[in-house]
């Protein structure tokens, strides 16, 4: 499976309810990084750069 649609299904589980205490999530595909509330609304949104080094 696309590693995008299974970042984007865990997304989802996390902004139902799953784990509604998550302050953020970091997800390795396209380097994305979300900021979710307690609510598990995105309320912020960036690109990161991730160092191998």
């Amino acid at each position: 499976m696309d590693e995008d649609w299974l970042a984007l299904k865990d997304l989802e589980s996390w902004k139902n309810g799953a784990q509604g205490s998550l302050k953020s999530l970091a997800l390795g595909a396209d380097d994305l990084l979300y900021d979710l509330q307690n609510n598990g609304e995105v309320v912020k949104y960036e690109s990161r750069t991730w160092s191998s080094e």
